[in-house]
């Protein structure tokens, strides 16, 4: 069974979530979604 693992990477002006699991050969990674991150101001 494999061990999948997932994360969120937030930069300045965009993000993305991202799917890994480890193969035979290594680390896969697989980016699912980008978006953007922008900046709110509040006063």
């Amino acid at each position: 069974m494999k061990q999948y693992f997932f994360a969120v990477d937030l930069g300045a002006t965009s993000g993305r979530t991202i799917l890994g699991y480890f193969s035979g050969k290594g680390l896969e990674l697989e980016e699912v979604n980008r978006f953007p991150n922008r900046l709110i101001e509040t006063g």
